[in-house]
């Protein structure tokens, strides 16, 4: 009889274990599955019921606008998008210097992140990489806490204004619609 209890209980476990094994994972992508249609669904209705908006942040900048238009070294915006997983949400930028000739003069640096939420991402935690030299091409990435969307950029560009001399201009840029993709693989 005590068998009897104890292989009931043991089956009663395993079938716990096995119902929970499988409902965590679901639960996670489920959760996923619903930041995502929450940002892309019910963010705009938000911002198109909200009113006193200034004239700047009507339009936004996003993929193939121009920064530093008056400027010496003019950049592009080549990639702009949030990727999402499971574990994390992630901000990738991709610039790229306008004017070949000038690609050895283009320093940028992204001082900060604004976002959503009011938060404010240092733009000193996330490394740079260089993509290519012709035209210069330069890749960043930021880890934001997981529902919460990039709004504005503050960088910085040195500028050559001479032989021997540079100056730091910084702009203020605030984003348009940023894409939000799913990556399963990560």
């Amino acid at each position: 009889m005590s068998e009897e209890k104890s292989d009931n209980s043991t089956k009663k476990l395993v079938k716990i274990l096995v119902i929970v094994g499988i409902g965590v994972p679901v639960l996670v992508e489920l959760m996923t599955l619903f930041n995502l249609i929450n940002v892309q669904i019910f963010e705009d209705e938000k911002d198109a019921n909200s009113q006193g908006f200034d004239v700047e942040d009507v339009r936004g900048f996003g993929e193939g606008d121009t920064l530093f238009s008056d400027q010496a070294s003019v950049v592009v915006i080549d990639e702009l998008r949030i990727k999402v997983s499971a574990q994390e949400w992630r901000f990738a930028l991709g610039l790229t210097s306008a004017d070949s000739s000038s690609q050895d003069e283009l320093e940028i640096s992204v001082d900060s992140l604004s976002l959503q939420s009011k938060k404010m991402l240092s733009g000193d935690n996330n490394s740079w990489e260089v993509k290519q030299s012709a035209p210069a091409q330069v890749y960043g990435e930021w880890i934001l806490p997981n529902g919460d969307i990039p709004t504005k950029l503050f960088i910085s560009s040195d500028q050559k204004t001479g032989k021997d001399s540079t100056k730091k201009v910084s702009q203020e840029v605030p984003l348009d619609k940023v894409p939000v993709r799913y990556n399963q693989n990560q």
